[in-house]
Order: C-alpha cells, then structure tokens, then sequence
C-alpha cells in the first residue's frame, strides 16, 4: 500500500493576517484589556458609527431580543 505525501498547504492571507495580529499583540505586551482599549481607541478616533448593544442586554438580559431565536416575542 502507498501512503500519500502530506502536503503541508498555507494561505498568505491567512499568514498576513496572523502575523498582523501577532505584531498588534506584541504591541501591546500580549495583554487583552491593552488590546481592546486600543482598538477602542482607534474606532473613536476613526469617527465611524459602530453598533452598540441595547440597554437591556447591556445589563445582561438574554431575552432583550425580537428575534425568536433571541428568546424575545
């Protein structure tokens, strides 16, 4: 019996974007908070809208959504 040849295949979009984050990670000593401030930080800066989540779900109220899936009516 032959045995196939693993064939070891990457993406380099895959790759940069691993290596994008690595580096922004890096950046920011590998500290989550750290990262999630700024990037906070650059979307207030960008000025762009961004969605937020609704008052009630803010609180913690799983059933805050329309949708039947969400638990709401």
């Amino acid at each position: 019996m032959v045995q196939a040849e693993a064939h070891l295949w990457t993406d380099p979009i895959v790759e940069e974007v691993r290596a994008a984050r690595d580096a922004i990670a890096a950046k920011h000593g590998y500290d989550v908070e750290k990262i999630a401030a700024a990037f906070a930080e650059r979307s207030k800066a960008s000025g762009r809208r961004t969605a937020a989540p609704s008052a009630s779900a803010a609180k913690g109220d799983v059933n805050s959504g329309t949708h039947p899936s969400c638990g709401g009516s």
